[in-house]
């Protein structure tokens, strides 16, 4: 499926022969684990409020949808840093 977290789906596997027109079928394994793929990576949300010389950033990474996500911030050009899903970081600027 294609929707937010993209399904999740099992694998099963059976052995097949041909030998000379006859065609021979296994019985199917048992049902995987289930995995779910990967899928688009949404978009995080982002907010900032000015306060003086200090400014406060919050937001929110979107869903895991199949992988874990890093979620980093840049303020004011300087380095990028990884951050908590969600919350908030105040700067002086």
């Amino acid at each position: 499926g294609q929707g937010p977290n993209n399904g999740t789906y099992t694998v099963r596997v059976r052995a097949v022969s041909s030998v000379e027109g006859v065609t021979n079928e296994g019985d199917p394994s048992a049902a995987s684990n289930q995995v779910a793929p990967y899928g688009p990576l949404g978009n995080p949300t982002a907010r900032a409020t000015a306060s003086g010389t200090s400014i406060t950033v919050s937001g929110s990474s979107p869903a895991r949808n199949g992988r874990d996500i890093t979620t980093q911030i840049r303020i004011n050009g300087g380095g990028w840093e990884t951050v908590g899903a969600s919350g908030s970081r105040t700067a002086d600027v």
